[in-house]
C-alpha cells in the first residue's frame, strides 16, 4: 500500500474514532472557596472588606453574587463577579435569593419569618423553617421542622404541594423542567428527591439518600452531578456524585463556599 494512501486510511480511522468521542457531559466544575479567598480578590480589586456574609452563584454558573455584611450608614450591598469584573448592586435584604443580572428573586424580611418575592407578593414562614429559591427564581422550597418540605412557584405562591414528610428540604435547583430538591433526613442522611413539574402537580420520580453524606451544597446546572460533603468530625471533604454512574469523586476540603462554576471567577485579573 502506498504511503500516502496508508496515511489517509490513519487519518479516516482516527477521524471516525474522534466523531464518536463522547462530548463533555458538563460546561461546569466545581469550586471550593474561603474566606480568605474571596476577601484577598476584593481587597486586589479596590474593594476592602474583612469578610463577606454570602457567596452565591446564578443560574448558569457563570457570575458570582458576594453579599456583603450592612456598613455603619447599615446599606446593604452585593457585589456582582462576572468575566468582564465587578458591579456594586443593591441587596434588597440580608438574606436574597436567585440572582439574576442586577436583581433577586427574593428575600427574607429582617424577622427571617416571611419572604418577599420580587414580583411584590409574599409568603410566611413557619417558626424556624427554612426557605430556598432555586437560581432560575421559579421555584421555591420551604423546609418545615422537623421533616416536612413543600415546595411551590414563584408565580403561584399559594399553591404549595407537600412532596416529602420525612425530609427537611433545604435546597432546590431546577434543570430541564426537572427539580432537585436536597435536603436531610432525621438521622442526618443526606437526601436528593427528583421531581417533574406536570404544570398542575410535582411527581416524584427519583430519590437518592447518602448515609456517607451530611448535606447537598449544590447541583450542577449541566449535568446531573451533585456536589456534596462527608460526614467528618475532622475533616470535612466536597464530593462531586454522578447520578449517571453512581460514583463520586473528591474535590478537596470544605472550605466555606462551595460550587460549580463555569470560570473560575476569582483568578488573578
Amino acid at each position: 500500500m502506498p504511503f500516502s494512501v496508508a496515511l489517509a486510511s490513519v487519518g479516516i480511522v482516527l477521524g471516525f474514532f474522534s466523531l464518536r468521542r463522547p462530548a463533555s457531559l458538563s460546561t461546569t466544575r466545581p469550586f471550593i472557596y474561603g474566606q480568605t479567598d474571596v476577601v484577598r480578590f476584593l481587597n486586589r480589586n479596590g474593594i476592602s472588606v474583612d469578610v463577606v456574609d454570602a457567596v452565591v452563584r446564578n443560574a448558569s454558573g457563570d457570575e458570582l453574587f458576594v453579599a456583603l455584611f450592612p456598613t455603619d450608614t447599615n446599606k446593604l450591598e452585593a457585589l456582582r463577579i462576572s468575566t468582564n469584573g465587578i458591579k456594586r448592586i443593591p441587596s434588597p435584604g440580608r438574606r436574597v435569593f436567585a440572582p439574576a443580572d442586577e436583581h433577586f428573586g427574593a428575600w427574607l424580611t429582617k424577622t427571617g419569618d416571611a419572604v418577599v418575592f420580587r414580583g411584590g407578593g409574599s409568603i410566611q414562614l413557619p417558626q424556624f423553617a427554612l426557605f430556598d429559591l432555586d437560581p432560575s427564581g421559579r421555584y421555591f422550597i420551604i423546609g418545615e421542622k422537623p421533616s416536612r418540605t413543600w415546595i411551590g412557584r414563584a408565580n403561584s405562591l399559594r399553591d404549595q404541594q407537600l412532596v416529602a414528610e420525612d425530609v427537611l428540604g433545604s435546597r432546590v435547583f431546577a434543570k430541564d423542567g426537572h427539580l432537585f430538591v436536597s435536603g436531610t433526613t432525621r438521622s442526618g442522611a443526606a437526601v436528593c428527591v427528583m421531581l417533574l413539574d406536570n404544570g398542575g402537580r410535582f411527581n416524584i420520580i427519583d430519590r437518592h439518600t447518602f448515609e456517607w453524606a451530611a448535606g447537598i451544597v449544590d447541583v450542577d446546572p449541566d449535568a446531573k452531578r451533585l456536589l456534596l460533603w462527608n460526614k467528618s468530625d475532622l475533616f470535612t471533604t466536597a464530593y462531586v456524585y454522578d447520578l449517571n454512574t453512581k460514583r463520586r469523586s473528591r474535590v478537596g476540603g470544605v472550605n466555606g463556599f462551595e460550587l460549580f462554576l463555569k470560570h473560575d471567577l476569582l483568578a488573578t485579573r
